[in-house]
C-alpha cells in the first residue's frame, strides 16, 4: 500500500483516460463504431469498466487510510480537501468560461439566468445534481458533465467508511469482514437504496471489494499465477451467472499485480492527475463534439485525452495539491482529538445487530398483508419476449421511423415507468399491463454476443427487477 511499493497513481491516470475513451463513442457517435471492450465482452464498455476499477481502488485506499489514522475527523477533512476544491474550480470553469463560449443565448442573458450560478451551488453540494446550463450543449442528451454522477455515490461511501470506523468495526478483521459482507448483501437485494440505483450497484460492490482488500491487505497475495487462475475461471464460466463477477475480479487483481511490478515502479508521476482528468474530461469532450460533430470517436479520444490531461495537471498543481497541503497543516496545528470507537465489544455488537436485522426477515415468515410481505411476494418474471435472438447488424421488428424494437411479456402487470434493460443499457420503454416494449439502438446489436435482458419496475421508491434472460446477437 505504500507509494514506493506500487504505481497506482499511474493506474488511476490510465483509468481516467479510459473513461474519456469510453465516452467518445457516445459523445461523437459514428455508425458502425463499437467500443472495443463492449465488442469483446458484451456486458460493459471501457468507461464503465474503468469506473468499477476506480471504485475498487477508492475503497482500498480510503479504508486503509481510515484504519491507519483511526481518526474520523482527519479522515473527513482529508477526503473533503481531496474532493471539493478541485470540483469547485471545475464547476466555475464550466459555468463561467465554457458556458459563455458555447451557449446559444446572448452572453448577458446566460449570465443573468439563475441556473448558471445554481449549477455551481447545486453540484458542489453533490446531492441533487444539475445536468444542464442555459443553452449549452443542448444537442447532447448527457448534460454538460455526465461524469459527475459518480461523485455523490463516492461521498456516501466515504460516510459509510467513517461510520464503520466510529462504530469500532475495523478493530477486528472478523467484524469488518462481516460488516462489508452485510453491506454487499444489502446492495444486492436493495440496489435502489441508498447509493443511486441499479447503475450504481456495480461500482458500489467494487468499492466494498476494495474495503475487504484493505482489511485483509496483509493476507492478500499478489502473484501472476493467481491472476492466470482467476482468468481461467472467468473463461470457464463464460455465459453463466458467475462469469461477470469473475471477470471483474480478474481485471482488478491483474491491475494490482501489474502496477506493483518493478518495471512500472520506475515510471513515477509528479502528482495524482486522475481526478482532474475525470472531472474535466467530459466537458472537454462536449466542447470538442460541439465544434466537430462529425469527428470519429477515436479522433475525439486522441484529441481530448491530452487536453484533459493538461487541464488536470494545472488543477493538481494550482488547486488540488495546495488544498491537501493546507488541510494537513491545519490538522497539525489544531491537534484535533481522535474520534473513534475502538472497543471490540461495540464493533462486534453492532455488526451482530445488523446481521439480525438484515437476515432475520429472510428466515422468519412475514405477517400477511404487511408492507414487507407485499414486497417479498413482489416477484416479477419474464414469460416471453421477442425476438430472443437477432442477427448482428440486421434490423428487426422495424418501426415506422426505421428503428428496431423488442417486446417483453411479464408474469403480471407492471408500473408504467418500468424499463427494459439490455446488458448495461437502459432502454426508454412503454409499459402497458404485462407488456413492455422498447426501441433498441443499432449499436447494441452491432456486434455478436449475449446480453442479459431484464425488466426493472419502480414501485413506492423501490426497484424490482425480473431475473435476467439471455438475448443473443448472432
Amino acid at each position: 500500500m505504500a507509494r514506493d511499493a506500487n504505481n497506482y497513481d499511474l493506474l488511476r491516470l490510465l483509468l481516467a483516460l479510459a473513461v474519456i475513451f469510453g465516452h467518445a463513442g457516445a459523445l461523437n457517435p459514428r455508425p458502425g463504431y463499437i467500443d472495443p471492450i463492449h465488442w469483446l465482452i458484451g456486458f460493459d464498455y471501457s468507461g464503465g469498466l474503468a469506473v468499477k476499477v476506480f471504485f475498487f481502488l477508492s475503497g482500498l485506499f480510503v479504508t486503509d487510510s481510515m484504519m491507519t489514522t483511526r481518526s474520523a475527523v482527519r479522515f473527513a477533512v482529508m477526503r473533503a480537501a481531496r474532493l471539493f476544491p478541485g470540483l469547485f474550480v471545475c464547476l466555475i470553469v464550466t459555468s463561467l468560461i465554457v458556458g459563455p463560449l458555447f451557449t446559444g443565448l446572448p452572453v448577458l442573458d446566460y449570465l443573468r439566468n439563475p441556473l448558471t450560478f445554481h449549477y455551481i451551488a447545486t453540484n458542489l453540494a453533490l446531492t441533487d445534481l444539475q445536468w444542464r446550463l442555459p443553452g449549452v450543449f443542448t444537442e447532447s442528451r448527457y448534460g454538460v458533465n455526465g461524469s459527475l454522477w459518480t461523485l455523490p455515490i463516492e461521498i456516501r461511501l466515504y460516510v459509510v467508511v467513517g461510520l464503520l470506523s466510529l462504530l469500532g468495526t475495523f478493530v477486528r478483521r472478523s467484524s469488518a469482514t462481516l460488516a462489508i459482507a452485510l453491506l454487499a448483501y444489502f446492495v444486492l437485494i436493495h440496489p435502489d437504496l441508498p447509493f443511486g440505483g441499479l447503475d450504481a450497484q456495480g461500482p458500489v460492490l467494487c468499492f466494498l471489494g476494495g474495503m475487504a482488500a484493505a482489511v485483509h491487505k496483509r493476507d492478500l497475495p499478489l502473484h501472476a499465477i493467481l491472476a492466470l487462475i482467476i482468468w481461467l475461471c472467468a473463461l470457464a464460466a463464460w455465459g453463466n451467472p458467475p462469469a461477470r463477477a469473475l471477470f471483474y475480479c480478474a481485471v482488478v487483481y491483474s491491475a494490482l499485480c501489474v502496477f506493483q511490478s518493478p518495471p512500472l515502479l520506475r515510471l513515477r508521476l509528479p502528482g495524482d492527475f486522475s481526478y482532474g482528468i475525470y472531472v474535466y474530461g467530459f466537458v472537454v469532450q462536449q466542447a470538442f463534439a460541439a465544434l466537430f460533430p462529425t469527428a470519429h470517436p477515436l479522433v475525439d479520444a486522441l484529441v481530448c485525452m491530452p487536453i484533459a490531461t493538461a487541464v488536470a495537471v494545472s488543477s493538481w498543481f494550482l488547486v488540488e495539491r495546495p488544498a491537501l497541503s493546507t488541510a494537513r497543516r491545519l490538522l497539525a496545528v489544531w491537534q484535533l482529538t481522535r474520534i473513534d470507537a475502538r472497543s471490540v465489544w461495540i464493533g462486534g455488537a453492532w455488526v451482530g445487530v445488523a446481521a439480525i436485522a438484515v437476515l432475520l426477515p429472510r428466515v422468519l415468515p412475514l405477517p400477511p398483508g404487511s408492507e414487507a410481505a407485499v414486497a417479498a411476494s413482489h416477484d416479477l418474471r419474464v414469460v416471453s419476449y421477442g425476438p430472443a435472438s437477432v442477427t448482428q447488424g440486421v434490423d428487426f421488428n422495424t418501426q415506422p421511423d426505421g428503428s428496431s424494437a423488442i417486446w417483453v411479456r411479464l408474469s403480471r402487470p407492471v408500473a408504467p415507468t418500468s424499463e427494459i434493460h439490455l446488458g448495461t443499457d437502459r432502454l426508454p420503454s412503454v409499459a402497458v399491463g404485462d407488456l413492455v416494449t422498447a426501441k433498441v439502438p443499432d449499436r447494441i446489436f452491432a456486434a455478436a454476443g449475449n446480453l442479459d435482458l431484464r425488466v426493472v419496475e419502480q414501485v413506492g421508491g423501490r426497484l424490482y427487477a425480473s431475473e435476467a434472460v439471455p438475448w443473443e446477437v448472432r
